[in-house]
């Protein structure tokens, strides 16, 4: 036998549900967005680079997004599409010490090709 729950409880039931769709609705409208976001920024890193090798400073003071959490998730996404490599260098500057940097560059005019 069933035994139906008052009629607040239900509304706090019902409540309770109603705000957990929205709760995920917004969740995953946050998510998307930020995806969008990010290949919106790889783009941009992709024809900043052109056909150069340049370092991650290089990179971030070029495109137009100052948050340095979304380059850096866009050159994980190139990188992770193999639309970019990179590579560690050694530099000497004027006063012969010598620093390690990381170029990146477009592989392959930035499309993965069949076989990768």
């Amino acid at each position: 036998m069933l035994v139906r729950p008052p009629r607040a409880k239900r509304r706090l039931i019902v409540t309770v549900l109603v705000f957990l769709v929205l709760s995920c609705g917004l969740l995953w409208e946050q998510e998307w967005s930020r995806r969008r976001q990010v290949r919106i920024v790889a783009d941009e890193i992709v024809g900043v680079l052109g056909g150069e090798k340049r370092t991650y400073d290089d990179i971030a003071g070029s495109v137009h997004e100052p948050d340095r959490r979304l380059v850096d998730a866009a050159l994980d996404l190139l990188l992770k599409e193999k639309r970019l490599e990179s590579e560690e260098t050694t530099i000497t500057d004027k006063a012969d010490e010598q620093f390690h940097v990381r170029l990146y560059f477009v592989r392959n005019g930035g499309t993965p090709t069949a076989s990768s």
